[in-house]
């Protein structure tokens, strides 16, 4: 399975995640995934733009980062689709979760607010955008003769 995050993007300053639809003279057109409004926002300081596609957590290996794809692709096998936020409303909780999921990530470095955040972000994309999970089907035969 893999999972296509190139044009999702958090804004600082708005909530939820967008989708990036066109760049602008002075910026981006994005289009809020939950609500389905479209705006333009202008390159400034004072909005940090992320590509989920970039943005990884630390491993316990110094040398190595877990991508978000990663987390997202293995939190979708182990649910297929939205999480139980209820069963996990607490920091403790979500840190078991992240142990369950990722239990490489780096737990002294990846503070509860992240998993908070990355749990967030997973149940956005399994609600909103379904079509970001997709399985790479199966391989075409070659057309080599033998």
């Amino acid at each position: 399975m893999t999972v296509d995050l190139k044009d999702i993007i958090s804004i600082s300053g708005y909530s939820g995640l967008s989708k990036v639809i066109s760049p602008t003279r002075y910026g981006l057109l994005i289009e809020s995934l939950d609500e389905h409004k479209r705006r333009s926002v202008k390159y400034i300081q004072s909005h940090r733009i992320a590509k989920l596609e970039d943005i990884s957590i630390y491993t316990t290996d110094k040398q190595k980062v877990l991508p978000l794809a990663t987390i997202f692709e293995r939190l979708h096998a182990a649910f297929a689709g939205p999480l139980p936020l209820a069963s996990y409303n607490t920091p403790e909780a979500l840190q078991k979760l992240m142990v369950r999921i990722a239990p490489e990530h780096d737990t002294k470095r990846v503070h509860a607010s992240y998993n908070k955040k990355i749990m967030h972000w997973y149940c956005l994309l399994s609600k909103h955008a379904p079509t970001l999970f997709h399985d790479e089907g199966p391989t075409a035969p070659s057309d080599t003769a033998p």
